[in-house]
C-alpha cells in the first residue's frame, strides 16, 4: 500500500482474517499472510500482479462486480466469493489508493446449509461425518432427541445422558446469559431460515465457554424438529484489541520463530497458539484451541500443572518451569516454559506462555544422570548455577556456573555447613532456598514462594550482596534422592534475571506514567469550558468530558465504545454512518444542527461544532463540541 505505515501493516499481518488491498486497476498492492494461505500462495507471489491474472475464475463473479462498484461509487459493499477452495464473506471499502477487502470465512456456514438439506434424507450418516456438534431437540419443550459424537466431545456427556436432558441445561446460566433467555430464543419462530446466536455454555465438568449456535426448524420423519449446530468460539471471543495489545506488549516473543507462544484461560484451556506449536506438538492449531494444556502433559508433568493456581499469580510476576509433553505421534518433548498472568479489571483472566523445546538438552541430562554418584560431574556442566547440600546442610556440589555467579571457587565452599553459602548472597549466615526443601518451617519467612508441587519450589528474590552489589535471581529447589529413592539432600539452581527484572520495572514505571498522564488529560478535559466529545472515523466514541456525559444522563465511562448514532440524530446525514470522513475532508471545522438523545430517550436540539483530528497529516477522527451560545430546548 503506498505510504504504508509499518505499525498498521504489522497489525494487518497479525490478523487471522484474509485482508487484501487493490489499486484502481485491481492490481494487488498488499495482502496479509492469512489471505495468501487461503489462496494457497505466498505473499510475494501475489504482490504487484493483477487479481484476475491470479484468479481468472473471479472474472464476473459477485466479488469482482462489488470491487468495480466500490471503485466507481466510493460506497462500501459486501459480497460472498471463494478464496482458494473456501467460501468467504468480503467487506469492501474505498481507500485513497483503490479498495481494501477484509474477508470472513463462512465455509462452515455453507456446509451447514447443504447439511440441513441432506439431513432430511439421511440424518445419521450426516451426523457421523460432521465435525461440528449437532443437537436435535423438540420444538415445544426443548427436550433433546438426538446428538452426534462431536456434541458428546464438546460437552462431555454420553449420548445416553444427553437424551435425558433439556437444552436449558447446557447454558452456563451466568447473567445476562441465563437459562430463561436461552430457552426463549430457541422457541422464537425461525421463519424457515437459519438462526444464529452466540451464548455462554457449560460442559459436564462445569467449565463455561462461548458457543455459536445455528438452528433451523425442519421436518424429520413425521415431526417438526429443531436442528442446532454448535461451534466452540471461545478463542474468537478474545477481542482483536486485547490480542493486539498482547502482541505489542510481547512483540519480541512473538517474533521468535523457534518458540511456542500460547494463551490459555485460568483452567488451562488454550485460547490461542502460534504455528510453532503445530510443528512441536503435531496437532493443528484448530485442534489445540479445543484442548487443555493438561491433555498434552505426560503423567509426571500432570502433578506439576495441577499444582498451579494461576488466579493467584501477582500481576507483573512470571514463572518458569519445565514440562514434558506427549505429542500427537506419541513421542516425548521437553519444554522450558515461562508464564505470565494477563490481568483485566484488576483480576487475572488468562495466562501468556512461551515454551522452548529443550528435548535435546533434556535427553542429554537424563542420559547423564543414571545414578546419584554422577550428579556432581553432571551439574558441573549445567548452564544454571547449581549447588547441592546433604542432610546436614554441608555443601557437596558447587558447579562452575555457581563459581561464576558468586565469584567463589568450589574448593572454598565444598564441605562447609552452618549456612556458609548465605554469605555469598546476603553477607551473613542465613538459610537460602535449598534449605526450604529440608527445613521449610525455618526458611519460608525469607521467600515469596510459587510452589509447583510438593517436590519442587520456585521463587524470585533480591540478593543485595552478590559480588558486592544487588542482583535479582530466579531459583528452583528440589529434593535429592539416591537410586533407591532415599532422600539424601537438596539441590538448588539459580539464574541471574536482573536485566529482565529491571526491564519489567521500567515497563511498570512507564505504564504507571501513562496512567498518570491519562488521568491528568481527562482531568484537564473535564475542566474545559463546554461539552466535548471525540470519536473515530467510524463514529465510535473515544472519550467525553463530564459535562457532556451529565447532559445526556450517562456516566463518563458509559459513553466510550458507543457510536454517535446512538446519541445523535443528524437529519443531514453528514455526521453519522460512513460519511463522516467525507464531511471532515470537504468542510473541515463547521457547525451542524442535530438532535441529542439522552439516556432516557429524551430528545434535545443542539448546535454541534466539529473539528477534524489529524495524525501525521491524516484525519483519524473528530472532536465535537456543543455550542453553549444556543441553549438546548426539549422538543
Amino acid at each position: 500500500m503506498p505510504g504504508e505505515n509499518t505499525e498498521h501493516q504489522s497489525m494487518l499481518d497479525s490478523i487471522e482474517n484474509p485482508v487484501i488491498a487493490l489499486n484502481q486497476e485491481l492490481k494487488v498492492s498488499y495482502c496479509n499472510p492469512a489471505y495468501a494461505r487461503a489462496a494457497g500462495l505466498k505473499v510475494g507471489e501475489m504482490l504487484g500482479r493483477y487479481l484476475l491474472e491470479i484468479f481468472p475464475q473471479k472474472t464476473g463473479d459477485d466479488c469482482h462486480r462489488a470491487y468495480l462498484e466500490v471503485l466507481e461509487t466510493g460506497k462500501s459493499s459486501t459480497a460472498v466469493g471463494m478464496i482458494g477452495n473456501q467460501y468467504f464473506n468480503e467487506r469492501i471499502f474505498k481507500t485513497p489508493f483503490g479498495i481494501l477487502s477484509m474477508a470472513e470465512n463462512i465455509d462452515h456456514l455453507k456446509r451447514w446449509e447443504v447439511t440441513l438439506d441432506s439431513m432430511v434424507l439421511n440424518q445419521r450418516a450426516v451426523f457421523d461425518e460432521l465435525n461440528d456438534a449437532v443437537i436435535v431437540h423438540d420444538v415445544h419443550d426443548n427436550q433433546i432427541i438426538d446428538v452426534n459424537q462431536s456434541a458428546c466431545d464438546i460437552f462431555g456427556y454420553s449420548r445416553e445422558e444427553f437424551l435425558g436432558m433439556n437444552m436449558g441445561e447446557l447454558t452456563a446460566d451466568e447473567p445476562p446469559y441465563n437459562k430463561e433467555e436461552f430457552l426463549r430464543w430457541l422457541k422464537k419462530p425461525a421463519e424457515l431460515k437459519v438462526k444464529r446466536m452466540e451464548w455462554k455454555a457449560k460442559d459436564r465438568s462445569g467449565r463455561s465457554f462461548w458457543i455459536e449456535l445455528k438452528s433451523k426448524r425442519m421436518p424429520i420423519g413425521d415431526d417438526i424438529r429443531v436442528v442446532a449446530v454448535i461451534e466452540d468460539i471461545t478463542r474468537r471471543k478474545y477481542t482483536e484489541k486485547e490480542l493486539r495489545e498482547l502482541y505489542e506488549r510481547y512483540e519480541g516473543l512473538f517474533e521468535n520463530p523457534a518458540d511456542i507462544v500460547f494463551i490459555h484461560d485460568l483452567a488451562g484451556n488454550f485460547v490461542s497458539v502460534n504455528q510453532v506449536a503445530e510443528r512441536i506438538t503435531g496437532y493443528w492449531q484448530e485442534e489445540l484451541v479445543k484442548m487443555n494444556i493438561q491433555q498434552l502433559a505426560s503423567e509426571d508433568s500432570l502433578k506439576l500443572l495441577r499444582g498451579f493456581q494461576y488466579q493467584r499469580m501477582p500481576q507483573y510476576q512470571s514463572s518458569n518451569y519445565e514440562l514434558e509433553i506427549v505429542t500427537k505421534f506419541n513421542t516425548r518433548v521437553f519444554l522450558d516454559v515461562n508464564i505470565s498472568p494477563i490481568y483485566k479489571g484488576g483480576k487475572a483472566t488468562a495466562v501468556l506462555g512461551i515454551a522452548r523445546d529443550i528435548s535435546k538438552r533434556k535427553m542429554r541430562e537424563l542420559e547423564a544422570i543414571e545414578d546419584a554418584e554422577k550428579l556432581a560431574n553432571f551439574i558441573d556442566y549445567l548452564p544454571d548455577a547449581t549447588l547441592a547440600i546433604d542432610m546436614e546442610g554441608r555443601v557437596v556440589v558447587w558447579n562452575k556456573a555457581m563459581e561464576e555467579l558468586t565469584a567463589i571457587k568450589a574448593e572454598d565452599m565444598l564441605g562447609k555447613g552452618n549456612y556458609e553459602y548465605g554469605l555469598a548472597f546476603y553477607n551473613r549466615r542465613r538459610p537460602i532456598m535449598v534449605d526450604l526443601v529440608l527445613r521449610p518451617e525455618e526458611v519460608q519467612q525469607y521467600y515469596s514462594i510459587v510452589e509447583v508441587d510438593k517436590y519442587t519450589i520456585i521463587s524470585e528474590f533480591d540478593t543485595p550482596y552478590l559480588r558486592g552489589e544487588g542482583h535479582y535471581l530466579w531459583g528452583q529447589a528440589m529434593p535429592w534422592y539416591d537410586k533407591k529413592g532415599n532422600l539424601i539432600g537438596a539441590i538448588e539452581s539459580l539464574r541471574d534475571v536482573t536485566e529482565r527484572y529491571k526491564s519489567r520495572q521500567a515497563l511498570q514505571e512507564a505504564e504507571e506514567k501513562v496512567r498518570r498522564d491519562r488521568k491528568c488529560l481527562f482531568t484537564l478535559i473535564d475542566n474545559l469550558e463546554g461539552l466535548i466529545m471525540s470519536c473515530n472515523l467510524r463514529g465510535k466514541i473515544r472519550m467525553v468530558n463530564r459535562k457532556f456525559a451529565d447532559l445526556l444522563g450517562y456516566g463518563v465511562e458509559d459513553l466510550p465504545g458507543k457510536y454517535i448514532a446512538e446519541i445523535i440524530e443528524d437529519s443531514s446525514n453528514r455526521l453519522v454512518g460512513d460519511r463522516l470522513l467525507d464531511t471532515l475532508q470537504s468542510n473541515g471545522s463547521n457547525i451542524y444542527d442535530v438532535v441529542l438523545v439522552d439516556k432516557e430517550g429524551e430528545r434535545q436540539k443542539a448546535k454541534v461544532k466539529i473539528r477534524p483530528v489529524l495524525d501525521e497529516g491524516n484525519i483519524t477522527g473528530c472532536i465535537m463540541r456543543i455550542e453553549e451560545a444556543e441553549k438546548l430546548k426539549t422538543q
